[in-house]
C-alpha cells in the first residue's frame, strides 16, 4: 500500500474508498481484528483528476474533479468506464460530494468556486442550489455532511475556516438559473 497517495476518503457501511488523483481503491473493512482487505483499483478516464468520490448504493462511483482542466462530476463503473456526467452548470470547482438522503441517490456537491452547495439527482442532473454565499453566507465550501442537519465547512470573508450548521427547515431551496440542456453541456 505504500504507492497509495490519497487525496480524500469516503466510507459506507463496510467499504473504504481511497481517492487518488488518477484512480480509486476500494478496501473492505468491518472485522475489528482483521486488516482491511485490498479490493479493486479503479482507473479513472485519461485526463481526469479526482478531488473526491463516493460509492453509490448501485456499486458505481461518483467522482468530482477535473477532466482536461475543466471541472466536472461523473459516475463510473468498477472498470472506470464513464456512465454519465453532470453538465458544466453543476459546478465551478467541485471539491466534495455527500449523500443527501441515504434512502435516495441524490447528492450534495460543495463547489468552492461558485460559493455554493448544489443538489444533484441520481442522474447527475442539477436539482437546486442548496446553500450559497448571498443567502446563507457559505463562501468557498469545502465539505458538507448531512446527519439530520447539515454541517458545512467553508471560508468566511476574512479568509478563516468556519463550520456552519444548517437545519433543513430553515434552508430555502432556490431554483437553478436557466442553463443549456445536458446534451449541449457534454462537450467537455
Amino acid at each position: 500500500m505504500s504507492d497509495v497517495k490519497p487525496l480524500s476518503l469516503s466510507m459506507n457501511a463496510r467499504r473504504l474508498l481511497v481517492v487518488e488523483k488518477r484512480r480509486l481503491t476500494v478496501f473492505v473493512v468491518g472485522e475489528p481484528k482483521k486488516a482491511p482487505k485490498s479490493g479493486a483499483m479503479i482507473p479513472l478516464p485519461s485526463k481526469w483528476e479526482a478531488e473526491h468520490a463516493l460509492e453509490t448504493a448501485f456499486g458505481t462511483f461518483v467522482v468530482c474533479g477535473r477532466a482536461a482542466g475543466k471541472p466536472g462530476v461523473m459516475e463510473v463503473n468498477r472498470r472506470g468506464d464513464v456512465r454519465r456526467m453532470c453538465g458544466r452548470q453543476c459546478a465551478g470547482v467541485p471539491c466534495y460530494l455527500s449523500t443527501f438522503d441515504p434512502d435516495e441517490a441524490d447528492l450534495l456537491v460543495a463547489d468552492s468556486s461558485t460559493h455554493r452547495v448544489v443538489l444533484l439527482s441520481s442522474q447527475l442532473e442539477v436539482v437546486r442550489v442548496f446553500l450559497d454565499r448571498e443567502r446563507d453566507g457559505v463562501a468557498r465550501p469545502r465539505r458538507v455532511v448531512k446527519a439530520g442537519y447539515f454541517l458545512v465547512g467553508h471560508g468566511d470573508d476574512s479568509g478563516s475556516g468556519v463550520v456552519s450548521l444548517f437545519w433543513p427547515r430553515k434552508s430555502t431551496l432556490q431554483p437553478m438559473p436557466e442553463t443549456p440542456t445536458s446534451d449541449q453541456m457534454i462537450g467537455l
